[in-house]
């Protein structure tokens, strides 16, 4: 099967240096150029291309093992964002949700819960105890008597 000449002409880069020296190297691992051809081309010191060499092989290494896996195999950086990305949709959701609550404690004229007892225990204070109820003659005492007579 014939090779591609030049699969780095359809990757969109930005920068014509950054494709460049992807070639260069792929030249070399090809057997296309020597190291020393591409350093004097390039302007890269041999420990430079070395260690540009070692951060792509990587980096295909990652990419073939991620493919092998269905992409299970996670490069750290994807990770990291999708992590990022689901914070703050999970951020989003939880003011979302204060929102609603918010809103319903106004429709419905409810406060922020509280302890059974009041913020601190012990006895509750009289505005929130429940009184007995008392006999009708005791609060109103001449209405059985109006009742009585205005029939």
């Amino acid at each position: 099967m014939p090779r591609r000449k030049n699969p780095v002409e359809k990757m969109e880069l930005k920068s014509p240096e950054v494709k460049a020296r992807i070639l260069a190297v792929l030249q070399a691992l090809w057997g296309e150029k020597t190291v020393s051809e591409i350093c004097q081309e390039t302007g890269l010191k041999q420990i430079q291309y070395y260690k540009l060499e070692g951060q792509l092989l990587k980096g295909m290494v990652m990419a073939a093992e991620a493919s092998l896996c269905g992409g299970r195999a996670r490069n750290p950086l994807w990770e990291s964002r999708d992590l990022e990305e689901r914070n703050r949709r999970l951020r989003q959701e939880v003011l979302r949700s204060q929102s609603i609550l918010r809103l319903t404690r106004k429709l419905f004229k409810m406060g922020p819960r509280r302890p059974k007892n009041g913020p601190r225990g012990g006895r509750p204070p009289k505005a929130l105890t429940v009184q007995k109820p008392q006999p009708m003659e005791a609060v109103a005492p001449n209405i059985s008597h109006d009742l009585h007579h205005a029939a």
